[in-house]
């Protein structure tokens, strides 16, 4: 049930354009998230602002569910950016940055085709 107010409160900071996201393409909706069982994968621009109001959707759900959101064992995948930009992001999550190819759930993710 938490899952579906964490899920809302993004919603709501899209629609509002608060978060901006990603669009794939035009006349697309814009991809902010996506939810599986328990996890969340955010999906934004690498921006200080985008990652300071993802940081206020995390903290509204853990006031609204009295669970707290553990960032050390978080992961951040930031594609395409600067060093700095990184810097100021890893310091408003406080958790740290990975990178592609990786595994979730045991399905590898890429970026573009895979070469055998």
């Amino acid at each position: 049930m938490m899952v579906e107010v964490l899920g809302r409160t993004i919603k709501y900071f899209r629609d509002t354009q608060v978060l901006k996201g990603l669009i794939s393409a035009p006349n697309c909706t814009t991809t902010i998230h996506h939810q599986f069982v328990d996890d969340t994968i955010f999906i934004g621009r690498v921006e200080r602002g985008e990652a300071i109001q993802f940081k206020k959707v995390l903290n509204i759900y853990e006031k609204a569910s009295y669970q707290k959101i553990n960032f050390q064992k978080n992961k951040l995948y930031l594609l395409k950016c600067y060093e700095i930009s990184k810097k100021r992001i890893i310091k408003v999550w406080g958790c740290k940055i990975d990178e592609l190819p990786t595994r979730y759930l045991g399905m590898p993710l890429y970026i573009g085709r895979l070469k055998y």
